[in-house]
């Protein structure tokens, strides 16, 4: 799931409040469907992007 973000300021981004944020809600699954990790990460918005590549 993606959210967008605005007035929250980041002091890892080092972004201010006028820019977006972009958060990603992901869950990795296993083979067999159960889950095994969840993260949130964020970024600035204009210079997001996202690739999934499923070998």
């Amino acid at each position: 799931m993606l959210f967008f973000i605005s007035n929250h300021i980041d002091p890892y981004l080092d972004n201010t409040e006028q820019e977006n944020l972009v958060k990603v809600c992901r869950v990795a699954k296993n083979i067999e469907g159960d889950p095994i990790e969840y993260r949130e990460p964020y970024g600035l918005a204009e210079k997001f992007s996202y690739e999934v590549n499923i070998i």
